[in-house]
């Protein structure tokens, strides 16, 4: 049997969240967060059991790094997002607020990484 950690639960799958409400994608963002956590954590068995190794490699980049980048999206794209309560109305270029992390937008926002 799978790891639960490796299946997805039906809240980040279901059609609902294509029209979902505030409530719904909350519990959706909380629920794709403790899955992220969850597939950390399990990479992290593996490389303190031995059984696996991240290899550098062209395009490939760390676990660890590519859950900050998907934190720093859920921030940029929702926590800091001044109107993000507009929902399908809110303009595509609101004003956002500035990350939690002064070098956050350096790091991960892809138009200011050279």
């Amino acid at each position: 049997m799978p790891h639960p950690a490796l299946n997805p639960s039906a809240v980040i799958d279901s059609p609902q969240l294509w029209s979902a409400g505030p409530a719904l994608l909350s519990l959706a963002l909380m629920d794709a967060r403790n899955h992220t956590l969850a597939l950390l954590a399990r990479f992290e068995e593996a490389e303190d059991s031995g059984h696996w190794r991240w290899q550098p490699g062209p395009g490939v980049e760390p676990p660890l790094w590519l859950a900050g980048h998907a934190g720093w999206f859920a921030e940029y794209w929702v926590g800091r997002n001044t109107r993000r309560s507009l929902g399908p109305s809110c303009p595509p270029d609101p004003l956002r607020l500035p990350s939690l992390d002064p070098a956050a937008d350096r790091l991960w926002d892809p138009g200011l990484r050279s």
